[in-house]
């Protein structure tokens, strides 16, 4: 178990049990939803990475491009005869790394798996101008949210050619992306009290089948 190798490197007494208990009441034992916890905050304040986090908010437009290359591609190639000095600067930060050399190409990908969660969390989200707020907000008025979360949904987005379907029909995973997004947003702009998480499909009941209150 990595907490268990991470406390014998490190020489740290760890209460395991009880992290992966709060792991669990967080993802449901669903790897896919360790971003609901709060790892990847935890870990953009580590030294480490939070140096590489500065350099990222300051990147140039052609290093963003390739980041994003890299984002969608896992990898970004480029000739090695190509001097150019932003391509080096993203591997001198420790923001990409080598991941084979030949006599032509140098082919690049993100120095750690975890570094690609913490530039995906740093994306903007959609900038909404809420321009008639909830009357009350220490409680949520379902109405108004489902509303505004449709009305700002970008649709430009669902009907993307890179996000359709092979029978080119939208894909609901484009729709449940826009969808939860916007929802996010609203719900930590509007109701920043109430402290909610968006979890995509979050089970309705744990698994002892009770059902969740929250």
């Amino acid at each position: 178990m990595l907490l268990n190798q991470y406390s014998e490197q490190y020489g740290i007494n760890l209460d395991i049990c009880r992290i992966s208990e709060d792991i669990y009441e967080c993802t449901n034992g669903h790897k896919g939803l360790y971003s609901s916890t709060r790892l990847i905050k935890f870990i953009k304040e580590l030294r480490a990475y939070k140096s590489i986090v500065r350099v990222i908010k300051s990147l140039s437009s052609k290093q963003t491009d390739i980041i994003s290359i890299v984002l969608c591609y896992g990898t970004y190639t480029y000739e090695c005869n190509n001097e150019d000095g932003e391509i080096y600067r993203l591997l001198a930060e420790g923001i990409v790394v080598s991941k084979s050399v030949n006599e032509d190409y140098i082919e690049m990908e993100f120095s750690s798996p975890i570094l690609r969660s913490i530039i995906l969390s740093m994306i903007s989200g959609p900038d909404i101008d809420i321009t008639n707020p909830p009357q009350t907000i220490n409680k949520i008025d379902i109405n108004w949210l489902l509303e505004n979360t449709i009305e700002n949904l970008a649709v430009q987005n669902i009907f993307a050619p890179q996000a359709l379907n092979a029978d080119n029909n939208p894909s609901e995973y484009a729709f449940q992306a826009e969808f939860s997004a916007v929802l996010k947003y609203l719900l930590s702009n509007v109701y920043p009290v109430l402290q909610y998480r968006v979890i995509v499909e979050a089970k309705e009941r744990d698994i002892n089948g009770n059902r969740r209150k929250r």
